[in-house]
């Protein structure tokens, strides 16, 4: 009750900052869309032996408005979904609400609040949206809402002072899953010294009350410094540091880095950044660890489509995706192609590999995890779409019962337009 409350004071908070992108000269938009999906999963409960397969059929319509003003836009989108279960013969209504408001108070000063609540089996993972839980997840039924307010305020020429406050909420189904409320506000202050130098000291407070696992406060603080050498050439270095606080038994630590950076513009089209670096943990119960940080990342666009590679590794904190991880060792790869086959055809390519080695865990419990995916899209008729995706996951674990593989194909069709506009 305490976290529908939570969520309902976000939504409503919003809507009465909104409130004013209804009125004066403006442009307002009302688009719909109905869209039927049919998705297969060969491993619903991700076991290593005896698969067993699940058929799931969604009718989805969508109704976004947009409204833009001289010195404001607002977005309100909703999606409920109707879901029928062909396994277990059950049906259930799932839920897809957002809202987005953006206001420049002066020529130097500008506000973006954003509310997002999805109510669902699967799990979503949308960075931009601050709702990101782990594809390890058993497709159990929860609500998650994601809150966040930010004010910039442009103090001097490149120079930046923001302000920022963050707030989600997971709420399972099943009690035997970890809940969690967390508040993160944060502040930045970025200051251009001259036309090569620049730097950045930013500082975030995170706390996440659980109610499985044990309570945590996290204070984290950054600097980093950059030198524009050339147009196209730009180099950086970062120090980091954080001090994590749990309310329990788990071990309490603090995470020291270094980092040097390099980014290149190589053309017009190709984009390489490259970064190296060292990462410290240390505990409160002396048991220290390190990990050689990099990070890498080339990006090629051309005339149909575009190819990017990245790679990189470290340490990851991975509290808040809902499947009960912690801090964990990680190195990375992944691969992706977008390409516009036909005029109204386009595709989508990715392969990724992630290794981790948890070392919260007494037993060593190092994971492979393997991804593909390909999607094709065509559209047709000025209003209609049909598209298919095809995913494969595979994890290899120490531990043989984390070990699972699973195909997933969707089939959707989706029919929209703009509705009416004034």
């Amino acid at each position: 009750m305490k976290n529908a409350l939570i969520c309902l004071t976000s939504i409503l908070s919003l809507i009465f900052f909104a409130a004013p992108c209804i009125s004066g000269a403006r442009t307002n938009s009302l688009y719909g869309s109905v869209s039927v999906r049919q998705s297969y999963d060969s491993n619903v409960y991700r076991t290593d032996e005896d698969h067993e397969e699940g058929w799931t059929t969604i009718l989805s319509p969508t109704i976004r408005l947009t409204s833009e003003g001289k010195s404001d836009s607002c977005s309100f989108s909703y999606s409920p979904g109707i879901r029928y279960n062909h396994r277990t013969d059950e049906d259930d209504l799932d839920h897809d609400l957002s809202l987005s408001v953006d206001k420049s108070l002066s020529s130097r000063v500008k506000v973006a609040i954003r509310d997002n609540f999805v109510e669902t089996e699967e799990s979503v993972q949308d960075e931009e949206a601050g709702i990101v839980l782990s594809e390890d997840r058993l497709d159990n039924r929860y609500w998650t809402n994601s809150f966040s307010a930010r004010m910039e305020f442009e103090y001097a020429m490149d120079s930046m002072l923001v302000l920022a406050y963050a707030n989600s909420i997971l709420d399972n189904e099943s009690a035997g899953q970890d809940d969690y409320i967390k508040h993160n506000p944060s502040v930045s202050v970025s200051y251009r010294f001259n036309p090569q130098w620049d730097g950045n000291l930013s500082y975030d407070y995170t706390k996440g009350n659980f109610t499985l696992s044990d309570d945590l406060k996290q204070h984290s603080s950054a600097l980093k410094v950059g030198f524009q050498v050339t147009t196209n050439h730009k180099f950086s270095g970062e120090y980091s540091f954080s001090h994590t606080d749990f309310q329990g038994i788990s071990d309490d630590y603090s995470i020291h880095g270094e980092t040097l950076g390099w980014d290149w513009g190589i053309d017009q089209r190709t984009d390489l950044s490259v970064s190296v670096g060292v990462t410290h943990v240390s505990r409160d119960s002396g048991t220290d660890s390190s990990a050689f940080k990099y990070g890498l990342s080339v990006s090629r666009e051309f005339k149909r489509g575009n190819i990017s590679f990245s790679g990189n590794g470290g340490f990851d904190e991975r509290y808040f995706e809902g499947a009960g991880e912690g801090l964990s060792r990680f190195r990375m790869l992944k691969g992706s192609l977008s390409y516009q086959l036909m005029e109204n055809l386009s595709s989508d390519l990715y392969l990724s590999y992630r290794n981790d080695d948890d070392p919260d865990q007494i037993d060593d419990n190092e994971k492979d995890t393997y991804g593909a995916g390909v999607n094709l899209s065509y559209a047709f008729g000025r209003w209609y779409s049909i598209s298919v995706d095809y995913s494969y996951r595979q994890v290899n674990a120490d531990l043989d019962f984390d070990d699972y593989d699973d195909h997933r194909v969707v089939l959707a069709f989706t029919a929209g337009k703009e509705l009416v506009r004034w």
